[in-house]
């Protein structure tokens, strides 16, 4: 039995491209039959494109599919294989911290429509920091701007963050991410990476512009100040997104002030 390049494509869920693209690749064979001289595959060609179609649902590429099956070796068949489970099952993990991480942000947006200034005392967990410019930096090296690249695809894990000391003069801004979440990425091992030292702070979920997150910070210490805390040291405005309200651009996330001095980074 003969099927046409689009009967196969529709029934493999495959693009008559990707077909023709094996044909390059010498993988797939076809025969020219009937009046109007189609290309058309055969049985065999369909079952070689079953093989091929469970590589590429295993995660494979077109091309690292392609040579899976012309080089016919089971050995680095088996690397292959074992390669990509690996990579699965690491992808499983990191969907899972993923979605981890939308659950938190679904959490702080039904926060901000009580348009409170609640705060939280809480101890941190430890987390390292990606200083990215600091007060002194006009542009941001070649080096950091490979590394950015790098986290593109980890963004859910991380948080923005500018940070202040006292007097509300921003310091740095940089990435914050977990300890957990670090190791797993790698990022701890990063020679630009600072691992933050534990330490209790109030917090507090708020929302905030560019030009008024240095209001927004003397507004929450002027809150703080009505409590009892003794709060020094670092302060940092970690966002977890940003939303449009008509013309202006704002972000949403958490304020911390520490409760005790640590080291200026």
């Amino acid at each position: 039995m003969h099927y046409r390049i689009n009967e196969v494509a529709s029934m493999l869920g495959i693009s008559p491209q990707t077909l023709r693209f094996y044909e390059q690749y010498g993988i797939m064979l076809h025969e020219r039959v009937g009046d109007g001289n189609y290309r058309q595959y055969g049985d065999d060609s369909i079952d070689a494109l079953m093989t091929l179609r469970k590589y590429r649902n295993c995660g494979f590429t077109v091309a690292q599919t392609a040579k899976i099956v012309m080089e016919q070796n089971m050995t680095k068949t088996a690397e292959a294989l074992e390669s990509q489970a690996d990579k699965l099952l690491w992808q499983a993990e990191m969907n899972k911290l993923i979605a981890a991480k939308m659950q938190e942000n679904v959490k702080q947006l039904r926060w901000l429509r009580k348009k409170t200034m609640e705060f939280e005392l809480c101890k941190n967990q430890q987390m390292y920091i990606i200083p990215v410019k600091t007060r002194a930096d006009e542009n941001i090296s070649a080096n950091m701007m490979k590394q950015i690249g790098d986290i593109v695809a980890w963004l859910p894990l991380l948080k923005w963050a500018t940070c202040f000391i006292e007097g509300q003069e921003s310091v740095s801004n940089g990435f914050v991410v977990q300890e957990e979440d670090a190791v797993f990425l790698g990022i701890d091992q990063w020679a630009s990476s600072i691992k933050l030292p534990e330490t209790v702070y109030l917090k507090c979920v708020t929302q905030w512009s560019t030009e008024t997150l240095p209001d927004k910070i003397a507004e929450v210490q002027r809150t703080i100040g009505d409590t009892e805390e003794n709060l020094s040291g670092r302060i940092m405005a970690m966002t977890t997104g940003n939303y449009h309200d008509g013309e202006k651009t704002f972000s949403y996330g958490e304020i911390w002030i520490e409760k005790k001095p640590t080291s200026v980074f």
